[in-house]
């Protein structure tokens, strides 16, 4: 995100086909409506959970193969997080992603697969159809 430049502009600069322009404001507006509220505002001025929104928007409007996502609902308040998921999931069935997150239940909301690490090694992986949060396969790893 470039703090300076406008949401608009933000916006503007990740679309790669000038003659799609117009589509790809449209579905970052449609993803997430405050930014179009704020689309004259300057990206650092935004709070950050507007922020996020407008990184994730950079990413659904560039046209791209892979999105990688790293911990989108840090520091959100939960109807944001809702807001951000709604938008990841749509974003899903369009693009191949790769989520790190540690909120577990959006995780597996989320994703098809998983992969636990511990210490750069996968530990654990598999299908999110077949476990739930409360796995012991979770629970070993992620409890405080």
């Amino acid at each position: 995100m470039f703090s300076q430049l406008s949401v608009e502009e933000n916006l503007r600069a990740a679309i790669p086909d000038p003659d799609d322009v117009s589509d790809g404001l449209q579905l970052a507006f449609d993803s997430f409506p405050i930014l179009e509220e704020r689309r004259g505002q300057d990206a650092g001025t935004l709070s950050g959970g507007q922020q996020q929104m407008l990184a994730i928007a950079r990413g659904l409007v560039g046209d791209n193969d892979l999105l990688l996502v790293d911990e989108p609902s840090e520091g959100l308040a939960p109807q944001i997080v809702a807001d951000v998921a709604e938008a990841l999931s749509k974003a899903s069935e369009e693009v191949t992603m790769l989520l790190v997150e540690q909120n577990l239940p959006l995780a597996l909301d989320l994703a098809d697969r998983f992969y636990i690490l511990d210490k750069g090694r996968v530990v654990d992986d598999g299908e999110t159809a077949a476990v739930t949060a409360d796995d012991e396969r979770f629970r070993r790893y992620l409890s405080a």
